[in-house]
């Protein structure tokens, strides 16, 4: 059964680190899921990093959740949180998350934070979460700097 959860009970899920919470929770306009982290070595996917922050910024804020798997559930047209795919904290590096973040999107983010939870079963295991707070109006829209061939 699909279930619709707001932006802070999926933060308190998160910190928590009970992420089989998370199973049945749809995605909507405050929350974006990853099967896995963003590979920042392939110019793509740190475009797709900034393109899904940048969507955020742009649409007053949303959590983005690496090592969250989704299915397509054809009858709400929307993606469903399946499987939890937790994953060593050595894997994401966020400083390295941040680096990017600052040279591709302008302006720079006021409101961003990016850190890895580990899970209540497993401290070894974890996910990371992306939380693009609410910015400003002053400093909105925020654009991509870069292209990608």
């Amino acid at each position: 059964m699909a279930k619709q959860f707001d932006l802070e009970k999926i933060l308190t899920i998160v910190r928590a680190g009970q992420f089989d919470e998370l199973v049945g929770v749809v995605e909507g306009d405050k929350l974006e899921c990853k099967g896995s982290p963003y590979r920042l070595d392939d110019e793509h996917e740190r475009f797709e990093l900034a393109k899904d922050v940048t969507s955020f910024a742009n649409a007053h804020g949303g959590v983005i959740l690496l090592g969250v798997q989704t299915v397509k559930d054809d009858t709400l047209s929307a993606d469903i949180v399946r499987k939890i795919g937790t994953f060593s904290k050595s894997h994401v590096n966020t400083s390295q998350y941040r680096d990017v973040l600052k040279e591709w999107i302008y302006p720079s983010l006021q409101k961003l934070e990016i850190e890895w939870f580990p899970s209540a079963r497993n401290i070894d295991e974890g996910v990371v979460a992306i939380l693009i707070g609410d910015q400003d109006q002053l400093w909105r829209p925020f654009v991509i700097t870069r292209t990608v061939e």
